[in-house]
């Protein structure tokens, strides 16, 4: 294209910027009517998409910068809590749709140390982070739990300090959140028993997957709940 672009007499008499110009104008041109067909382009790609993001959210939660031996001088606390959407089809679009002269010196520089990244999230393991495979899987292990339980619902980290007290407090001030507590069985409609059922599996879901927290986390169940009634 750039050849074509050249060689006609209509661009006989352009400088090279501006030729280098109607060729970011023609490629930006092109890709952005194409674009539904190019990025994200398969299932497969949407599935790596979501493997490296679920990988980054998962390894966020116990990696540190010392983990991968960077300097404290060189820590960042923004571009280390990044987690960029789509890096995989991103990366792939620029590999197939840029500018081959485009690609070169520094920003062939920058793009090869991000496909590097990306490669390293998705096959790191326990040597990669400098710790032992038992450890790295325990890790990944709470971290998943962790995740799970944010996707149950919300929690606040107080929570497991509030005491009845405070607990009843709330529910007076934030009925909304508990609508059945003062409800009598009989009275509840149909729509009000669907609505109980689903906030009862949900209840059961979250303790269940902090019941799990504790354990890897040696905390007796029993002991903390009687620390949260004595408070």
């Amino acid at each position: 294209m750039e050849a074509a672009i050249r060689g006609h007499p209509l661009w006989a008499d352009a400088t090279h910027q501006e030729i280098d110009h109607a060729l970011e104008g023609l490629e930006k041109y092109i890709m952005t009517k194409l674009f539904d067909r190019t990025f994200v382009a398969s299932p497969e790609d949407a599935a790596a998409d979501a493997e490296v993001s679920d990988k980054i959210g998962l390894l966020q939660r116990f990696v540190r910068p010392h983990h991968l031996d960077i300097p404290k001088v060189l820590n960042n606390e923004a571009s280390w809590l990044a987690n960029p959407p789509q890096l995989h089809s991103n990366l792939k679009f620029v590999q197939l749709f840029r500018r081959e002269t485009k690609l070169v010196s520094e920003v062939e520089y920058y793009l090869t140390n991000l496909i590097s990244a990306k490669m390293f999230i998705i096959n790191v393991n326990g040597q990669s982070l400098s710790m032992e495979e038992s450890e790295f899987q325990k890790h990944m292990e709470s971290a998943t739990l962790g995740t799970q339980m944010s996707v149950a619902g919300p929690s606040s980290p107080q929570g497991l300090a509030t005491s009845t007290r405070g607990l009843q407090k709330q529910i007076d001030a934030e009925g909304s959140r508990f609508p059945f507590m003062d409800s009598e069985t009989e009275n509840l409609t149909p729509a009000e028993l669907k609505q109980l059922h689903g906030l009862y599996r949900k209840t059961v879901t979250r303790y269940t997957l902090l019941s799990k927290a504790l354990r890897k986390l040696s905390i007796d169940e029993d002991q903390l709940l009687a620390s949260v009634d004595d408070s």
